[in-house]
């Protein structure tokens, strides 16, 4: 229980309302609106990014070669940074390296999580099936 003058969220939430002074609708220039609030939500039209990224840093795979209990031995064919566009045209049983946000290729249908590989002499170990995609 909470004694009549302990501030509550709720209390604390109408307090800053009640100080808070509603401005009127002003259209700017993009450069005139620096250091300024939006006065209303401003959305996309489209899907921001436009492509399918990583979300974790790992190797990207075809998960169809990924059959039986493991481990997975795959040849690792390049590297996909995050903001790299000359995405590679990805062949089936081959991974390829990726970061946080980087462009996903289009065979692509999994990224398993740097932590579950072993890496040696250019072949990654893959030595965990994911449960999920790691995909955005």
């Amino acid at each position: 229980m909470t004694a009549d003058n302990d501030l509550t969220l709720k209390k604390a939430q109408r307090l800053i309302a009640s100080h808070v002074k509603g401005g009127k609708k002003e259209v700017v220039s993009l450069l005139d609106g620096l250091d300024r609030c939006a006065f209303a939500d401003i959305r996309s039209p489209l899907p921001v990014p436009h492509f399918r990224q990583a979300t974790m840093d790992g190797f990207a795979v075809k998960a169809s070669v990924l059959k039986g209990a493991g481990p997975w031995q795959l040849p690792i064919a390049g590297e996909i940074a995050a903001g790299r566009i000359d995405i590679p045209n990805q062949r089936k049983n081959e991974a390829y390296r990726i970061m946080t946000g980087g462009t996903v290729p289009d065979r692509v249908d999994q990224v398993i999580p740097q932590e579950w590989c072993k890496t040696d002499n250019g072949t990654d170990n893959l030595l965990k099936k994911p449960t999920q995609t790691w995909l955005k």
